[in-house]
Formats: C-alpha cells, structure tokens, sequence
C-alpha cells in the first residue's frame, strides 16, 4: 500500500472483521501519510474502535490529538466537552476543561447552533453555575424551535 486511501479503505476492511488492532495501524497510518484524514475520517472512527474496546485512556489521548489537530473545529471542541461531561470514567471527567472547551465551540459556531448551546449549559451545571446552565439551554431550545419552524 502506497496511500492513504488505501490504508484507510484497508482500516475499514478490517474494522468491519472486528479486528481493531489492524484497522487502527491502518487508520493512523493513513493520517500519517495525510493528516487531512484525521479530522475528516479517523478521529471518530479511532474514537468508535477505543469504545467497543472500552479503552478509555486512548479515546483521551485522540481527543487532545483531534483537539490540536484542528484547533479551529468548533464540532471537535463540543464532542470532546460532552465526553469530558458525561464519562463515567473518572480519568476522561473534567468539568472544568469540558466549560472551556464547551466556551470555544460556542463561540466558534458564533451562538448558532443548539447542540453546542447543549453541551455550554450542562458544562455550567457540572461546574455549579446553575443560571447560566439555565440560561443557555433555554438558548439551545429556542436555537431547536427556530431551527424546525424554517424546515416546516
């Protein structure tokens, strides 16, 4: 194999075999090889092989991994800020990091888009600051009302 696509097609392969050491090699080289694949493709799926691995300590590690990569990525920020949230693993729980992640999403997505708004208030209320969780979920459930009433 001599490109990513290949690894990553491979990695695939042998995801859907349920042989997830292979498909890991694979997937990490095709990011490698062409780190465009990391935010777009492998991070999640790496993230979906570590939790039917239940390997709780390498979804933290490609977390901060995706984190860096795309600094920029408001949808990475709140996907790792609900992890940190809601893990029952006391190594991956960290309120106060998901509040600062949760913040930077919100702002990157410039207030627009409801999830997000979701993931800010329970931050708020995981870190005891109750009105302000009250505050930006009402604001992600007029985000939600107003988002259905365009699509009616």
């Amino acid at each position: 194999l001599d490109s990513p696509i290949q690894y990553y097609k491979r990695g695939m392969f042998y995801l859907n075999k349920k042989q997830y050491e292979l498909a890991e090699k694979d997937l990490y080289k095709s990011v490698e090889l062409d780190e465009s694949y990391g935010p777009s493709k492998v991070y999640k799926i790496l993230l979906k092989i570590a939790d039917l691995k239940n390997d709780n300590s390498t979804k933290k590690k490609i977390f901060e991994i995706w984190k860096n990569a795309t600094p920029e990525d408001a949808g990475a920020k709140n996907t790792f800020a609900w992890k940190l949230l809601t893990s029952s693993d006391q190594s991956i729980y960290n309120p106060r990091l998901a509040l600062k992640l949760a913040r930077e999403a919100v702002d990157i997505s410039r207030y627009k888009v409801p999830g997000y708004l979701d993931t800010l208030a329970l931050a708020y209320f995981k870190n005891g600051k109750i009105d302000k969780a009250i505050e930006y979920e009402k604001r992600a459930i007029a985000g939600i009302k107003s988002d259905s009433k365009v699509k009616k």
